[in-house]
């Protein structure tokens, strides 16, 4: 197969899906078509349906469907096009006293009667044109994503760290009230500082392998933040699968750094917030993983102890994976709205809603 094969096959994957009441949007079609558009690398169908499997199949009980569906589509074979009948012959001329060349030079006409087809022969006739009915399968497309844009941009607003060091110009009332009972009489209003944003975020998001069909989750969650408002500084760094030694300043991982160099604009005031999947996208529970990632969690912790993990896998997918232990090193939520919002609440040292074990 090459790539429009390969497009071609997701399409009527996603149709036959979508007929079989698994729900499933635009969007999750898009996301499906780019990971044939990127350096992707994949051999074959069955690794191309593990990916899909993941991206597509929000619930356990859709796994079976889906598969199912694959199955008939990789033995479907193109029917091929039917030959070509050739059209009746001309009924033949009355005598009209010409010449075979003079007959042929004039134009022919169809004939006003419907020619009988011989026996063992079948004639094909033209079909009324008709629009698609919506009976027979689901008019609309709905937009189907676990955290909008609009949603991260509100979820960025809890990332506040407000400091007087501006001008000033602003009245401080309670100050002006305690001066004129104090003195007996107003005299000028007190002044104070105009209150700034000077929240610091660091971005850790991890790319490629399981995270490819996350990768527009993730652009749409770093162009929110740096278009926030509420955050003074923000760097991004990106990892794959775990922060080691090495992270890098591109998301297509080519330019790496030293962890020192990498974090050297963090302090004891910067949030970080980890992006990635931590192995709940494989489904497996995976022991190096579990100790690179301690290792990982106790090296950031020498720069900043804000400390919290956005996974794009539902919660209830992290059950007997990698994510599972994890989530007990460090507050980890879903990235849906509601999980970011905590997110930012913890790394900011509020209130939040912490995850419940898995385990109970």
């Amino acid at each position: 197969m090459n790539a429009s094969d390969h497009r071609e096959f997701l399409i009527r994957v996603f149709l036959k899906l979508r007929r079989r009441d698994v729900e499933l949007g635009v969007s999750d079609l898009l996301a499906g078509l780019r990971l044939l558009d990127g350096d992707w690398p994949f051999d074959g169908l069955d690794e191309l349906q593990q990916d899909v499997q993941r991206l597509w199949c929000y619930a356990w009980e859709h796994k079976h469907v889906f598969q199912e569906v694959w199955r008939e589509e990789e033995q479907h074979e193109p029917v091929e096009d039917a030959p070509a009948i050739p059209p009746p012959p001309a009924p033949p001329l009355p005598d009209s006293g010409l010449r075979p060349q003079e007959a042929a030079a004039l134009p022919r006409t169809a004939p006003t009667e419907s020619v009988a087809a011989p026996p063992g022969e079948s004639v094909l006739s033209t079909l009324p044109v008709r629009a698609p009915s919506a009976a027979g399968s689901r008019a609309e497309l709905s937009i189907r994503w676990p955290l909008t844009p609009r949603a991260m941009a509100y979820g960025w607003q809890y990332l506040r760290r407000m400091r007087p060091d501006g001008p000033l110009k602003e009245i401080d009332f309670d100050a002006t009230v305690n001066r004129i009972a104090r003195e007996g009489r107003f005299i000028a209003p007190v002044f104070r500082r105009t209150l700034r944003h000077h929240a610091r975020l660091l971005l850790l998001i991890d790319r490629r392998g399981s995270m490819t069909p996350f990768h527009s989750l993730t652009n749409d969650l770093l162009a929110t933040a740096r278009q926030a408002p509420t955050i003074e500084w923000l760097e991004v760094r990106y990892f794959h699968d775990v922060v080691t030694g090495t992270l890098y300043a591109d998301p297509l991982l080519n330019d790496p750094l030293t962890l020192d160099e990498a974090l050297a604009g963090c302090g004891p005031n910067t949030s970080v917030l980890i992006v990635g999947d931590a192995g709940a996208a494989r489904g497996h529970l995976d022991s190096d993983r579990v100790l690179a990632t301690v290792e990982m969690i106790a090296a950031l912790r020498r720069f900043s102890s804000r400390l919290a993990w956005l996974n794009p896998m539902p919660r209830e997918r992290w059950l007997r994976t990698s994510a599972q232990v994890i989530q007990h090193l460090l507050p980890m939520f879903p990235l849906d709205q509601d999980g970011l919002t905590d997110a930012v609440k913890a790394v900011r040292g509020g209130h939040s809603r912490l995850p419940q074990s898995l385990t109970q």
